[in-house]
């Protein structure tokens, strides 16, 4: 009989320290674990230099943006298709089309042919009939420079659509 409560007896601290040391010494040690962590999440673009998620050294959570930042970043995700597209359906004639970093509502886009007649064709089957449904009321075209320096630019074309009014086009 004493054999038997000694074994129970053993079973039973064991059970004890093993669950002590997995369970209980780990939750006294390091304290409570949270159970959700607070996210913030948005299918938009962020902003650049904007925090969409909580920082994991501060568990702050960001500010929730204004209307017109909410406004903005959807605009941005909008436009990203339209960038794509316009690269892709530019034949190696676009060498890419970003957004004014200072004026969202300008297009720049820098093209790789050099003659005035292939740029105007750009202009007029990809930017003129497209750009104003993306938000865009301004294009500043650049062409590669005269000077065979790689990666240099120069601006061609200013492109402005006044409200209700079709794209003008003026050349540099």
């Amino acid at each position: 009989m004493f054999a038997r409560a000694a074994v129970v007896l053993a079973v039973a601290t064991i059970t004890f320290l093993l669950l002590w040391h997995f369970a209980l010494g780990n939750y006294i040690r390091n304290g409570p674990t949270k159970s959700a962590e607070v996210t913030a999440t948005t299918s938009a673009t962020s902003l650049p230099g904007q925090r969409l998620s909580p920082s994991p050294q501060t568990g702050t959570i960001p500010i929730p943006l204004s209307t017109n930042q909410q406004k903005a970043a959807a605009l941005a995700a909008g436009r990203a298709p339209y960038f794509h597209w316009l690269v892709n359906q530019g034949g190696g004639d676009v060498a890419d089309a970003e957004t004014d970093r200072t004026k969202p509502a300008t297009l720049i886009v820098h093209l790789t042919v050099a003659s005035q007649q292939q740029a105007a064709d750009v202009i007029s089957r990809l930017i003129v009939p497209y750009a104003g449904k993306y938000g865009f009321d301004h294009a500043r075209i650049y062409l590669p420079q005269d000077a065979p320096t790689e990666g240099a630019y120069r601006l061609a074309y200013e492109l402005d659509h006044p409200k209700g009014e079709g794209w003008i086009i003026f050349g540099k």
